[in-house]
Formats: C-alpha cells, structure tokens, sequence
C-alpha cells in the first residue's frame, strides 16, 4: 500500500459524516470513499480486500465495453476490444490501486454505453443515464471531460444529421 492508497484507507474507515466534510478538503469527491467505506464493513481492511472493488471494476468495465463493441460494430470488434483492454497497463495498474481511477473508468464505459443507448432513442436508459453520469461526477472530478465529450458528441451528431422530419 503506498502514500495515496493509504490516504484513500484513512478516509473511508472516517465515520460518514466525517468522510463528507474531509473530502471537501481533498482532490476527489466523496463517492469512492463511502464505496469502500461500505465495502471494509463486509470485507474488513486487508490489502486483499481493499483492493478487490477496483479489480472487479476494471473487469466489469472490459464486460461493459465488450458489450458496446458488439453492439456498435460486431463481435469481432468486441474481442479486439476484449483483448486490448485486458492488456493495457493502465486498465491493468489502476485495477490494482486502492483508488478510485478503475471505479471511475467503469462509471465512465457505464455512461457511455448508456448514452448510445439513448442516442438510439432507448427511453428505458435515462434513468441509467443519469445515476451513472451523477455517480461518476461525484467519485473523480476530471469525470466533467466524460458528460462534455458525450454532449459534444450529441451536438456533432445533431448537425450532422441535421434536423428530423417527423
């Protein structure tokens, strides 16, 4: 466990109310740290344990980005993405951090799977949407550049399209 792990240990065994006021004074919201808050309650505070969240985040977030490859361009594109992902050294390092960088990757792939969903006019995913979208702007600040770079896609699609007839 290293310096910022550490920190990130320190903060989620705070009670919650106190957790809520200390990440107001630190460089990331509060979200990841209520997680493995709830998380050391059940699992308890072993480097083991308090590293599984971002594992498992960083294999759900291949699962998710599998699926949106398939639905976007075929199983072939999935694997490809399958394989490539499970071999990027970031995916890989930040999956292994006690931080929150392979939650908030996961929340990202989760919003943008759910914003295709909506852009094929999938009403069901607004809900999903909006929790993920919410979820990921309160576990890592930089998520801001996810809900831009979505909108602004909507916006170049929009214009490219041009306007619907209906």
């Amino acid at each position: 466990i290293w310096w910022d792990e550490g920190f990130t240990g320190f903060m989620a065994r705070l009670p919650l109310g106190a957790l809520l006021v200390a990440s107001g004074h630190d460089t990331a919201p509060p979200v990841y740290y209520g997680v493995l808050h709830a998380w050391m309650a059940l699992a308890g505070d072993s480097e083991f344990a308090v590293r599984l969240p971002s594992a498992l985040a960083g294999i759900l977030t291949i699962a998710v980005l599998m699926r949106l490859a398939r639905s976007l361009a075929g199983s072939r594109a999935a694997l490809t993405v399958g394989v490539l992902l499970a071999l990027s050294r970031v995916l890989v390092w930040y999956s292994q951090e006690v931080r929150q960088y392979a939650f908030a990757t996961l929340l990202a792939a989760a919003s943008l799977a759910l914003a295709v969903a909506l852009w094929r006019e999938k009403r069901w995913a607004w809900l999903g949407y909006v929790a993920v979208t919410l979820t990921g702007l309160l576990s890592q600040y930089p998520f801001m550049g996810v809900l831009s770079t979505q909108n602004l896609a909507a916006a170049v699609a929009l214009i490219w399209s041009g306007p619907r007839r209906t």
